[in-house]
């Protein structure tokens, strides 16, 4: 198991060029992930598979609680609101320019 306790664009990955579309497939650490992140400032897109049957998300809580989360920091948000037997959603955001 792991935890991610911080997610920072400016970090060694990105070094001084921060992302402006970013594309995440990281099979179930996508929740801990996009919730460590300081801020989504800068970036235009954002595309992520959430995958429940890996967050054990049985009555989606965690997806509902990352959907509010890119509602807040994103213009757009389109995902699959009826999750009931999916095991992974994908989710495009997006901010107007």
């Amino acid at each position: 198991a792991y935890e991610i306790k911080e997610c920072d664009w400016s970090s060694d990955v990105c070094s001084s060029d921060l992302p402006n579309i970013v594309k995440m497939d990281i099979e179930g650490g996508e929740y801990d992930c996009l919730k460590a992140i300081k801020s989504y400032k800068g970036i235009r897109e954002f595309i992520f598979e959430f995958h429940h049957t890996h967050l054990d998300d049985i009555g989606h809580v965690k997806y509902n609680e990352i959907i509010n989360l890119m509602k807040e920091n994103f213009d757009q948000v389109h995902y699959r609101e009826e999750v009931k037997k999916a095991w992974v959603c994908v989710v495009y955001c997006k901010n107007n320019d």
